[in-house]
């Protein structure tokens, strides 16, 4: 059973990858984690790598799935298509706020600042078996600077899963005109 969750997050890896940009030359190691943001404004995740490496860190899966997801989620805000955006919501944060409310978060903001023009990943998070609002399990944080149309926002999305049997999903947003506060939980450094 193990092997085949193996070979199905390493099937589900490569499509999330099939996109990839890695400005990297030859057999060159990466010294850091990077995101890479492409012409057409899609961000990529491409994890610090070792030569020696040939497994896919559940840090990095994580990473992937949650920035393909933000890619969308933002996509879905910019043409006002909430319900694209909602259908990344974790069913623990439906309970909370309903559908209804988390479109009046969307709307609440573009009232604020206008049309969504892009976003750049400032910092991001990501923390394996901890014990946190939703209990036991993995999470990460994407902070974004958003830029509308009347001005920018610092932004944090908030992914959650259980445990590598669960997807990636979108626990909480957050944003901020103050850019000090939104920042990465202190948890994750």
């Amino acid at each position: 059973m193990k092997n085949l969750a193996f070979i199905l997050i390493v099937l589900c890896q490569a499509c999330i990858n099939q996109n990839s940009v890695d400005n990297n030359q030859g057999n060159e190691s990466t010294t850091q984690d990077s995101v890479y943001q492409t012409e057409e404004g899609i961000k990529t995740y491409v994890p610090k790598t070792n030569k020696q490496q040939s497994y896919i860190s559940q840090k990095d899966v994580i990473m992937n799935e949650a920035v393909a997801i933000s890619n969308d989620f933002y996509n879905s805000l910019k043409s006002q298509n909430y319900a694209g955006a909602n259908k990344y919501m974790h069913v623990d944060a439906l309970i909370v706020t309903p559908v209804n409310e988390w479109n009046k978060i969307y709307q609440k903001a573009r009232e604020k600042k206008g049309q969504l023009g892009f976003i750049k990943m400032y910092d991001y998070g990501v923390k394996l078996k901890m014990n946190g609002s939703n209990d036991l399990g993995d999470y990460a944080e994407l902070i974004f600077d958003a830029q509308y149309k009347d001005g920018n926002m610092r932004e944090k999305l908030t992914f959650f899963r259980k445990d590598s049997t669960d997807a990636v999903k979108i626990m909480a947003y957050e944003y901020d005109e103050i850019v000090d506060n939104i920042k990465v939980s202190p948890v994750f450094r």
